[in-house]
């Protein structure tokens, strides 16, 4: 299973655990971590280690059903307080939505705009997502305000000089028909 790249596995450590820990720092008031495309479990399994001892709770959502079958045996062998949605992104219940002190969280998973068709704009609610994302996202962002208007705040990668960690609130669709 294809769950990291070989090119990166000497990379663990920083490419993939310390990239993924790097939401903590801004997680603010979540309680609730919904992770979208979870694959290999980076961000969702290294925040639910660290969600153990604050009563946090982590979401995966992982269309694959062998990606799906390894989180599961990591989060019952590690005693993690999180599950696994094993559906796409687009088929998720709208209640999910309505979490409170909830974060959604992608890591090498879909552009910004596609996220955003898929999840219905995080469905109108108050969720806030923090959102890696590499060289180019300037394009992703502005590609997305086409179709959403949203706040965005620009959060320096601390493993990646390119990259960025978007942190989103209010994600509106743009009503084309009037204009706002």
């Amino acid at each position: 299973m294809n769950l990291a790249s070989p090119q990166t596995l000497g990379q663990t450590w920083s490419r993939h655990i310390l990239d993924s820990a790097q939401l903590w720092v801004h997680r603010r008031d979540a309680q609730h971590w919904l992770d979208l495309g979870s694959g290999s479990g980076f961000p969702g399994l290294v925040l639910a280690i660290l969600a153990r001892e604050d009563g946090h709770s982590v979401v995966m959502v992982e269309g694959n059903q062998k990606k799906s079958a390894y989180l599961r045996q990591a989060i019952r062998v590690l005693h993690l307080p999180a599950e696994v949605q094993a559906t796409r992104v687009e088929s998720l219940p709208c209640k999910i939505w309505e979490t409170s002190a909830l974060v959604v969280t992608a890591r090498a998973f879909a552009p910004l705009g596609r996220i955003f068709d898929w999840t219905d704009g995080f469905g109108g609610g108050a969720a806030r997502a923090l959102l890696h994302k590499g060289r180019g996202y300037q394009n992703e962002v502005a590609e997305a305000r086409d179709g959403w208007t949203f706040d965005l705040l620009e959060h320096p990668s601390s493993t990646d000089a390119d990259g960025v960690v978007l942190d989103v609130t209010g994600v509106r669709r743009i009503d084309t028909q009037l204009g706002n």
